[in-house]
Formats: structure tokens, C-alpha cells, sequence
């Protein structure tokens, strides 16, 4: 049977509370398990999580972001109100635990991230940004999920 999101409870993390969760990237999960509290304690960034039986099944971290962009790319792509820079909320962490990787979660939390912030437009924002490892298994799984590169960052639609 596959595995959906909506199969776990969707919640934001509680800063008063410890964190067990382990993605197999030591980075990743100090990140996860320390630091998120840090960033939103500091108003930096907000981290969010589904987990089922009290088990965190995927995690990611959000922020404001901003797109700067080329006088072509304005041209090109908004013709109608040029600005100096574009609003996007940025994907600063994103991670499943080992128990669930390559099951598709990942690819549902980036869909949901979608449709928040790019279709239900909770914060006005143009674009999703994303501050990946540069590995190509990271790489390439947010380009088969419709990010591109631009300038060293992967923006999405």
C-alpha cells in the first residue's frame, strides 16, 4: 500500500519539546533535533513535521526568501510589473527519516510546499527557493520535482 502525508498528523515544531528524528545525514538531523529551535526562536525560519504513533516520518524548514532578477529574466517573465526582486519563500531543510526514504514522501512534502505557498499563496510569494546540499542525489531530486538552477540556487516555477 503506498504512503501518503495525509496517512500522519501535520504539525509545527514545539521549541519546549525534544526532537527524536533521523534522516541517516548527521548534518541534517543536528539541523533537525538542535538548530531548528534556534531559528525559530530568532524568528529565522519555521519547521514543520508529519508524524504517526509519535514517530516524525519528514521534516522541512521554511523562510522568506527573494528572487533577484535579470533585466531579461523580468522582461521574459514579468512583463506586466518589473521589480527589483520577486517574493519566494526558501526550503532551507528538507528530510525524511531512514524508516520512510524512497517511498515518495519527499516528493509529497515538496507538492505540498506547492501548493501552500505557490497555488494557495499564503504569504504572496513568486517562487520557492531551496538551499540544498550540492550532491547529486540532492540535486537531482529537486530537479525531477520541477526546480531549476539559477545562479548556484534551484527555484521553482
Amino acid at each position: 500500500m503506498p504512503i501518503s502525508l495525509s496517512d500522519f498528523s501535520f504539525k509545527k515544531l514545539d521549541i519546549s519539546k525534544p526532537v527524536d528524528f533521523d534522516c541517516g545525514d548527521a548534518d541534517l538531523n543536528e539541523f533537525f533535533t538542535k538548530d531548528a529551535k534556534f531559528y525559530q526562536e530568532q524568528l529565522l525560519a519555521n519547521t514543520y513535521y508529519w508524524e504517526k504513533n509519535n514517530k516524525i516520518a519528514a521534516m522541512f524548514s521554511v523562510s522568506n526568501d527573494a528572487i533577484q532578477l535579470s533585466n531579461r529574466e523580468k522582461r521574459k517573465t514579468h512583463p506586466e510589473k518589473p521589480l527589483r526582486a520577486y517574493p519566494a519563500v526558501k526550503i532551507g531543510r528538507l528530510a525524511v527519516s531512514t524508516e520512510y526514504q524512497k517511498k515518495g514522501l519527499g516528493r509529497q512534502v515538496l507538492d505540498f510546499l506547492k501548493i501552500l505557498f505557490l497555488i494557495k499563496n499564503k504569504t504572496g510569494c513568486r517562487y520557492l527557493t531551496v538551499d540544498a546540499y550540492n550532491k547529486p542525489g540532492t540535486t537531482g531530486f529537486y530537479e525531477k520535482n520541477d526546480f531549476k538552477f539559477r545562479r548556484r540556487i534551484k527555484i521553482c516555477c
